[in-house]
């Protein structure tokens, strides 16, 4: 049966189900940012030396891609969207001999924007034309760098694909949002190969981000509630409705 199948791959009942009270706690420890920057300018470098770590980062002003409105559907032109966001020049993170260095962990020709004034816990997303990370929200909050993490690992996925890989993924995504949104039929192994990007991706964020929990800037529960009861939890809630409705084809249609 492709429920059975399917269900050994996505997140079980009893993690999605985990008590609201502590997932709230969980995303308000990951939200607080590790250093306080106000008004971030369109330019600047800062250093902050802890009992427990040292950080830096410097940033610079953004230039307009099309993927900035995805996150700002409004009637903002161009110059007004791409004044909210700001380029990651550098983020290196030091703790005993743990680092985190984002320019160690990105791929080739591959750039981090962010957008501090969104003011809330936003998302974070790939745009593979341009070869960007794009991250909204305040960069120094812990969620935005396990965020940034996930997605360094989906670029560094992609990166190491053939064009014709590369092509069948980006379409498989497309394909996959759209089967969720229009109710169309996808099939299962393309189901399979957007499950196992995003464990990939993941796996990949845990080992990127083990200075920020050995420093106890994260605690690993955090981290867990986090990937398998927000993030993973909406693919396994996406996958489950096709399956109720009987949208995903398997070879045997079983």
């Amino acid at each position: 049966m492709k429920e059975q199948y399917f269900e050994k791959k996505l997140e079980s009942p009893g993690r999605i189900d985990l008590e609201k009270d502590t997932l709230k706690e969980t995303l308000s420890r990951i939200d607080t940012p590790i250093v306080e920057i106000h008004d971030f300018p369109e330019e600047g470098k800062w250093d902050f030396k802890k009992e427990s770590f040292e950080l830096s980062l410097s940033c610079d002003e953004a230039e307009f891609i099309p993927a900035m409105q995805r996150y700002r559907m409004d009637t903002l032109n161009k110059n007004e969207l791409a004044k909210q966001w700001r380029t990651l020049k550098s983020y290196k993170f030091r703790s005993g001999e743990d680092k985190l260095d984002t320019t160690e962990i990105l791929p080739d020709g591959w750039k981090v924007i962010f957008r501090p004034s969104s003011g809330y816990l936003g998302g974070a997303g790939t745009d593979d034309e341009t070869k960007t990370i794009l991250v909204d929200q305040d960069i120094t909050k812990p969620v935005a760098i396990l965020q940034l993490s996930h997605e360094a690992g989906h670029a560094q996925i992609m990166e190491s694909m053939t064009d014709e890989e590369r092509n069948f993924v980006l379409d498989t995504r497309k394909e996959f949002k759209e089967a969720g949104r229009e109710q169309q039929e996808i099939e299962g192994d393309k189901i399979d190969r957007v499950i196992k990007d995003e464990r990939d991706a993941w796996a990949f964020a845990l080992r990127t981000i083990k200075p920020l929990i050995k420093s106890g800037i994260l605690s690993l529960n955090d981290v867990r509630n986090f990937i398998h009861d927000i993030a993973l939890k909406s693919y396994s809630n996406d996958v489950r409705s096709l399956i109720e409705k009987d949208l995903i084809k398997t070879k045997n249609n079983k």
